[in-house]
């Protein structure tokens, strides 16, 4: 018994003293793979890019006054989801179809038109587009009894986006 006592001490001691480590350390795992940045290109008002446009319409509201009973209307451009007033006037007014500009002198790039009509007088409103983000709101008017023909057409504002 004395013998294997020392037998098994001695293989004790002889698998203990093993040059082989059994409790090894994980390596790191490797990096990432490096991947090559991506160029990224400004599209910043180079030469080559379109000018930057404008599009807007007009929203009309209608309205009495209260105390002539007459129609009244209140219009405003759109654009870029900001709301601009333009003009209040007399009458119901209403957009105009895109195929009655040249018969009201409209230039052929106005983008939007409306007219209103009441009681032998009308005022007129077109849109035309600028490339420095605006739009022009031009404004013009007919009577019954005007001596010069025309709708005398001027720009009256300058909606700045």
């Amino acid at each position: 018994m004395k013998y294997f006592l020392f037998l098994l001490t001695f293989t004790f001691l002889v698998y203990s003293c093993n040059s082989e480590d059994n409790t090894k350390i994980p390596s790191p795992p490797a990096p990432p793979e490096v991947k090559k940045p991506v160029e990224v290109k400004n599209k910043f008002n180079k030469s080559d890019d379109k000018p930057i446009t404008v599009s807007g319409k007009f929203y009309i509201t209608h309205e009495v006054d209260s105390e002539n009973e007459m129609p009244q209307s209140l219009i405003y451009v759109i654009c870029q989801a900001e709301t601009t007033l333009v003009a209040k006037v007399v009458g119901d007014a209403s957009l105009v179809e895109k195929s009655q500009f040249s018969n009201m002198d409209i230039p052929s790039n106005a983008i939007t038109a409306c007219a209103s009509w009441y009681a032998g007088a009308g005022d007129y409103f077109y849109l035309i587009p600028d490339k420095r983000k605006m739009l022009k709101v031009f404004q013009g008017w007919q009577d019954e009894g005007q001596e010069t023909p025309g709708y005398h057409w001027k720009k009256v504002k300058e909606i700045h986006f």
